[in-house]
């Protein structure tokens, strides 16, 4: 019985550490998303500067 618990403790730490990895993952995407939509403003902008 003590081994059962000991092994789904294990899991349940796995588990939370994939689920972090994951959601450090998201969040990287979404943050090089929202550097490339100010990127572009940003370029947009120096054109319109240009004209």
């Amino acid at each position: 019985m003590a081994d059962k618990i000991f092994a789904s403790v294990v899991n349940q730490k796995t588990v939370t550490q994939v689920q972090l990895q994951v959601l450090t993952i998201i969040a990287a995407q979404i943050a090089s998303v929202i550097e490339a939509q100010i990127g572009v403003t940003v370029q947009t902008d120096d054109d319109l500067l240009d004209i």
